[in-house]
């Protein structure tokens, strides 16, 4: 039989518990990584072809990216337009053999859905930020330190060698290589539409 102090006792816990779970609540939809980045009113979010870009990677890079682009356009004044998002070990191949420099099907992070490349644009709207621009040139204009501060990485500043790829910004999920992800992929840990699951 439980006594009333018993009882006084458990439902002061159980008052706890709620509160703990509501503040929880509260303090995860205010943080950085729970704040819905797909901004309506952000350049890059109205075009069509930088957003349908965005809403191709994969699901647990999307919001990262989202958050990049929209806190470029709030905190630089500047907006990115997406060249290429996800794709597909067929692509990737096309790429490869059009140029030998591109990384082989299964060994971009493009093919898992965590690489995206991008030009950026002036508040006037030109793209002033493309591959050709010098190193100096992109990290002059604060992207670079933006993305890094964000937990991304860049393809500039001879991370890939002699191999100058400054559009490209990345992330390792979960600290996983691309050797990872081919392997979960040959696996067939996937979801149902392909992702690797992370």
């Amino acid at each position: 039989m439980i006594t009333k102090s018993t009882k006084k006792t458990l439902l002061i816990l159980a008052g706890v518990l709620v509160a703990t779970i509501i503040i929880g609540n509260i303090i995860l939809r205010n943080s950085d990584d729970s704040k819905d980045w797909f901004d309506k009113n952000t350049k890059w979010y109205k075009d069509e072809h930088t957003r349908g870009i965005v809403n191709k990677l994969h699901p647990k890079f999307r919001n990262k990216i989202a958050q990049f682009f929209t806190k470029m356009e709030r905190d630089l004044g500047l907006s990115a337009y997406a060249t290429s998002g996800y794709r597909t070990f067929a692509e990737q191949e096309e790429l490869h053999k059009q140029n030998s420099a591109n990384a082989k099907p299964g060994y971009s992070s493009h093919n898992f859905g965590f690489a995206i490349d991008i030009n950026v644009k002036d508040k006037d709207g030109k793209i002033f930020l493309l591959k050709n621009s010098s190193d100096k040139k992109w990290n002059d204009s604060k992207v670079v330190d933006l993305a890094k501060d964000l937990g991304l990485s860049w393809g500039g500043g001879g991370a890939f060698g002699s191999y100058h790829d400054p559009v490209h910004f990345y992330i390792k999920p979960d600290g996983l290589s691309t050797e990872d992800m081919r392997t979960l992929y040959k696996s067939g840990k996937v979801d149902s539409n392909g992702y690797v699951l992370i």
